[in-house]
Protein backbone atom coordinates (compact mmCIF):
# COMPACT_ATOMS: atom_id res chain seq x y z
CA UNK A 1 0.00 0.00 0.00
CA UNK A 2 2.97 2.62 1.11
CA UNK A 3 4.53 1.62 -2.47
CA UNK A 4 1.23 2.63 -4.40
CA UNK A 5 0.88 6.05 -2.29
CA UNK A 6 4.71 6.39 -3.65
CA UNK A 7 3.99 5.56 -7.03
CA UNK A 8 1.33 7.84 -7.52
CA UNK A 9 2.79 10.84 -5.60
CA UNK A 10 5.51 10.49 -8.34
CA UNK A 11 3.00 9.77 -10.98
CA UNK A 12 1.70 13.29 -9.42
CA UNK A 13 4.66 15.12 -9.50
CA UNK A 14 6.08 13.96 -12.87
CA UNK A 15 2.83 15.13 -14.71
CA UNK A 16 2.78 18.52 -13.20
CA UNK A 17 6.50 18.98 -14.25
CA UNK A 18 5.56 18.14 -17.53
CA UNK A 19 2.78 20.97 -17.67
CA UNK A 20 4.64 23.42 -16.25
CA UNK A 21 7.16 22.44 -19.35
CA UNK A 22 4.82 22.30 -21.50
CA UNK A 23 3.19 25.90 -21.01
CA UNK A 24 6.80 27.36 -21.06
CA UNK A 25 6.88 25.73 -24.67
CA UNK A 26 3.95 27.54 -25.79
CA UNK A 27 4.82 31.46 -24.78
CA UNK A 28 4.31 32.89 -27.32
CA UNK A 29 6.41 35.54 -28.67
CA UNK A 30 5.55 39.21 -29.53
CA UNK A 31 3.93 39.90 -32.92
CA UNK A 32 7.22 41.69 -34.88
CA UNK A 33 5.49 41.49 -38.39
CA UNK A 34 5.00 44.75 -38.93
CA UNK A 35 6.11 48.90 -39.53
CA UNK A 36 9.03 48.90 -36.97
CA UNK A 37 10.92 52.16 -36.03
CA UNK A 38 13.27 52.77 -33.02
CA UNK A 39 17.02 54.79 -32.30
CA UNK A 40 19.96 52.38 -31.02
CA UNK A 41 23.71 52.63 -30.13
CA UNK A 42 25.47 49.59 -31.90
CA UNK A 43 28.18 48.07 -31.16
CA UNK A 44 30.64 46.31 -33.32
CA UNK A 45 33.71 45.37 -31.59
CA UNK A 46 35.17 48.19 -30.59
CA UNK A 47 33.57 50.44 -32.97
CA UNK A 48 30.34 52.06 -31.84
CA UNK A 49 28.01 53.92 -34.00
CA UNK A 50 24.12 55.13 -33.30
CA UNK A 51 21.32 54.95 -35.75
CA UNK A 52 17.89 55.18 -36.51
CA UNK A 53 16.42 52.19 -37.73
CA UNK A 54 12.91 51.37 -39.50
CA UNK A 55 10.99 49.11 -41.90
CA UNK A 56 8.21 50.30 -43.38
CA UNK A 57 6.25 47.68 -45.56
CA UNK A 58 8.70 44.99 -45.15
CA UNK A 59 11.43 47.30 -46.51
CA UNK A 60 14.73 48.58 -43.95
CA UNK A 61 16.17 51.48 -43.89
CA UNK A 62 19.24 52.04 -41.28
CA UNK A 63 20.57 55.68 -41.43
CA UNK A 64 23.70 56.20 -39.09
CA UNK A 65 24.03 58.90 -37.04
CA UNK A 66 26.91 58.85 -35.21
CA UNK A 67 29.96 59.20 -35.56
CA UNK A 68 30.50 61.83 -38.04
CA UNK A 69 32.19 59.73 -40.05
CA UNK A 70 29.48 57.30 -40.90
CA UNK A 71 26.51 60.75 -39.93
CA UNK A 72 24.17 60.55 -43.13
CA UNK A 73 25.05 56.35 -44.31
CA UNK A 74 22.14 54.57 -44.72
CA UNK A 75 21.71 50.98 -45.38
CA UNK A 76 18.35 49.66 -47.32
CA UNK A 77 17.36 46.25 -47.86
CA UNK A 78 14.46 44.52 -48.87
CA UNK A 79 15.95 41.16 -48.02
CA UNK A 80 16.84 40.48 -51.51
CA UNK A 81 18.49 43.52 -52.75
CA UNK A 82 20.76 45.27 -50.34
CA UNK A 83 22.71 49.03 -51.48
CA UNK A 84 24.70 51.47 -48.70
CA UNK A 85 24.73 55.26 -49.68
CA UNK A 86 26.54 57.50 -48.18
CA UNK A 87 28.72 60.65 -49.41
CA UNK A 88 27.76 60.81 -53.22
CA UNK A 89 28.97 56.67 -53.41
CA UNK A 90 25.85 54.12 -53.52
CA UNK A 91 27.32 50.28 -53.93
CA UNK A 92 25.54 46.58 -53.49
CA UNK A 93 26.82 44.39 -50.95
CA UNK A 94 26.42 40.99 -49.71
CA UNK A 95 26.45 39.80 -45.75
CA UNK A 96 30.09 39.80 -44.32
CA UNK A 97 31.43 42.57 -47.18
CA UNK A 98 31.42 44.63 -44.76
CA UNK A 99 31.80 44.00 -40.94
CA UNK A 100 29.67 47.12 -39.60
CA UNK A 101 26.88 46.95 -42.10
CA UNK A 102 27.01 43.01 -41.47
CA UNK A 103 25.71 44.29 -38.00
CA UNK A 104 22.49 45.14 -39.35
CA UNK A 105 21.99 41.82 -41.44
CA UNK A 106 22.18 39.77 -38.41
CA UNK A 107 19.51 42.17 -36.75
CA UNK A 108 17.32 42.19 -39.41
CA UNK A 109 17.81 38.95 -40.42
CA UNK A 110 16.45 37.88 -36.84
CA UNK A 111 13.59 40.27 -36.74
CA UNK A 112 12.44 38.88 -39.68
CA UNK A 113 13.15 35.18 -38.74
CA UNK A 114 10.31 35.46 -36.06
CA UNK A 115 7.69 34.55 -38.42
CA UNK A 116 8.71 31.70 -38.25
CA UNK A 117 7.36 30.77 -35.19
CA UNK A 118 9.96 27.76 -35.05
CA UNK A 119 13.04 29.03 -35.38
CA UNK A 120 13.76 30.82 -31.98
CA UNK A 121 13.00 29.76 -27.97
CA UNK A 122 10.78 32.19 -25.85
CA UNK A 123 11.56 33.13 -22.15
CA UNK A 124 10.15 35.71 -20.11
CA UNK A 125 12.25 37.66 -17.29
CA UNK A 126 13.28 41.20 -16.02
CA UNK A 127 15.69 43.39 -17.01
CA UNK A 128 18.67 45.26 -14.89
CA UNK A 129 15.86 47.88 -13.88
CA UNK A 130 13.15 45.32 -13.01
CA UNK A 131 11.07 45.56 -15.92
CA UNK A 132 9.47 42.75 -17.78
CA UNK A 133 10.96 41.84 -20.91
CA UNK A 134 11.06 39.26 -23.72
CA UNK A 135 13.78 37.59 -24.90
CA UNK A 136 13.74 35.73 -28.15
CA UNK A 137 16.58 32.81 -28.87
CA UNK A 138 18.18 31.34 -32.40
CA UNK A 139 20.31 31.45 -34.62
CA UNK A 140 21.07 33.53 -37.81
CA UNK A 141 23.45 33.31 -40.51
CA UNK A 142 25.56 30.77 -37.88
CA UNK A 143 25.42 32.91 -34.93
CA UNK A 144 23.33 32.71 -31.92
CA UNK A 145 21.22 35.72 -31.07
CA UNK A 146 18.92 37.38 -28.52
CA UNK A 147 16.38 39.75 -29.07
CA UNK A 148 14.55 41.68 -26.29
CA UNK A 149 11.40 43.15 -26.28
CA UNK A 150 9.52 45.38 -23.60
CA UNK A 151 6.23 44.65 -22.40
CA UNK A 152 5.08 46.98 -25.15
CA UNK A 153 6.35 45.03 -27.75
CA UNK A 154 9.20 47.58 -28.60
CA UNK A 155 12.72 46.11 -29.21
CA UNK A 156 15.07 46.91 -26.27
CA UNK A 157 18.03 45.09 -27.44
CA UNK A 158 19.55 42.32 -29.88
CA UNK A 159 23.27 40.42 -29.88
CA UNK A 160 24.76 38.27 -32.15
CA UNK A 161 28.01 37.05 -31.79
CA UNK A 162 30.49 41.28 -31.28
CA UNK A 163 27.60 42.66 -32.68
CA UNK A 164 24.86 44.55 -29.82
CA UNK A 165 21.94 46.53 -30.66
CA UNK A 166 20.85 48.45 -27.48
CA UNK A 167 17.53 51.37 -28.10
CA UNK A 168 17.90 54.70 -26.85
CA UNK A 169 14.66 55.05 -24.56
CA UNK A 170 12.76 58.05 -25.37
CA UNK A 171 13.67 60.10 -22.53
CA UNK A 172 18.02 59.49 -23.18
CA UNK A 173 17.36 60.68 -26.79
CA UNK A 174 19.38 63.31 -27.88
CA UNK A 175 17.46 66.25 -29.76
Amino acid sequence: MKGRKIIAALSIASALSLTACDSTDRMTAPDLSGDIGFSATISCGGFKASADISRNDGVWKITCTAPDSINGMEIVTNGTERKVTGGGIVFDYNTGDVPFVTAFDYFITAVDSTENKDSFTVTKGTNSKGKEETRLQGTVLSSGYQLTIDKEGNITSFSAGDFKFTAVEDDKKES
